[in-house]
């Protein structure tokens, strides 16, 4: 328990309680941070299968004979949907000491404590609505 001193003084100091907080204070992180994590996992996935098929079609085109020429391919912009780091963006921008601009500064940073800090305020303010 030393280690942890410092970082988190939310600690009771009765182990089985406080991992037992720690244990649900990560499954509420995972649960708040995957759909980001799929969706960064679908693009990488698309980007993955674009580059594979078109170093397929440029070997492809090379041992044919045929020349490869380089083209600049510019990225699509989708209709109607904004990307979610614009959004992040705006929302930091309109209130920077907010829950969302402190919360994605300290992950920005690396800052697990910090943003379980956030988290927790967010949990304490909706359970006392």
């Amino acid at each position: 328990m030393a280690a942890r001193e410092g970082l988190d003084d939310q600690r009771t100091g009765i182990k089985a309680i406080d991992d037992a907080w720690e244990a649900k204070e990560k499954r509420e992180m995972d649960e708040f941070l995957a759909p980001a994590r799929q969706a960064e996992s679908a693009l990488e996935s698309m980007i993955s299968k674009a580059i594979a098929k078109a170093v397929y079609e440029m070997v492809a085109k090379a041992s044919r004979g045929a020349s490869v020429e380089r083209v600049t391919i510019m990225p699509k912009p989708i209709a109607g949907r904004e990307g979610i780091m614009p959004m992040v963006s705006a929302a930091v921008e309109e209130d920077p000491h907010s829950e969302c601009a402190r919360f994605l500064s300290a992950f920005a940073s690396g800052d697990e404590p910090g943003m379980r800090s956030v988290v927790r305020e967010i949990v304490r303010a909706e359970a006392a609505a």
